[in-house]
């Protein structure tokens, strides 16, 4: 469990920080190669804990004021990162859990063929 919630992280940091910045792109111009279309997608999909939360959060932190300028920023980016994370944690746990489940059933199914 420490490994994935570390390589979790490790994702996280390189997806928030390198692939994608903030603030957040709003589109992409009609000639962006389709790699880069490709990441905003994933960034998406693991941000979307963090992007549907966000209005809360800036209720709760008083950014929702109208003489705030900017003044977000932090908490944005503290709560798109831990939905990010939180997601990516999930994402990883659920895929070494299959592959550790796909790996004994087929470890077993041998062990039954040879049995015979």
């Amino acid at each position: 469990m420490a490994i994935v919630l570390l390589a979790a992280l490790l994702i996280e940091l390189v997806n928030f920080f390198v692939l994608c910045g903030f603030p957040i792109d709003v589109g992409y111009p009609p000639n962006t190669p389709w790699y880069i279309q490709l990441i905003g997608l994933q960034w998406l999909a693991l941000h979307l804990v963090g992007l549907f939360s966000l209005s809360w959060f800036e209720r709760i932190f008083g950014c929702s004021q109208l003489n705030i300028v900017m003044g977000c920023k932090q908490v944005d980016t503290v709560v798109l990162f831990a939905g990010g994370y939180l997601t990516t944690v999930l994402l990883a746990f659920a895929a070494t859990y299959d592959f550790q489940h796909i790996r004994l059933r087929r470890n077993l199914a041998t062990r039954s063929v040879s049995a015979r």
